[in-house]
């Protein structure tokens, strides 16, 4: 069964809530659809593009936060690392307003 994600990274399959984990194997966002399959044994299985996804099973419907942090589930935690003032990134926003841009214009 094809299902998709919920803003809390939640799944709802047979009146039961799953909650993904926040390290993944792979890239996972919110709003996007995964397959769910059942096993005959009852074991359950949550797939997105092949792979596998790390889950547990909630004992009750989630209660609604307001905000959720994060854009999305991935193989690694997200750092608070800034490159410095003077990385070539942010070369870009230390031209000041009053330098003429050069034109190649003739």
């Amino acid at each position: 069964m094809i299902v998709k994600i919920n803003n809390d990274y939640t799944i709802r399959f047979k009146n039961n809530y799953y909650q993904l984990n926040e390290i993944q194997p792979i890239t996972v966002c919110k709003k996007d659809e995964v397959i769910i399959a059942e096993h005959l044994n009852g074991e359950i299985k949550i797939a997105m593009r092949n792979t596998y996804l790390n889950y547990f099973k909630l004992p009750e419907m989630p209660r609604k936060k307001i905000e959720v942090k994060l854009a999305a589930l991935t193989n690694r935690k997200p750092t608070n690392w800034k490159p410095p003032f003077n990385h070539p990134w942010r070369q870009q926003f230390l031209l000041s307003k009053k330098q003429p841009i050069l034109s190649t214009n003739k």
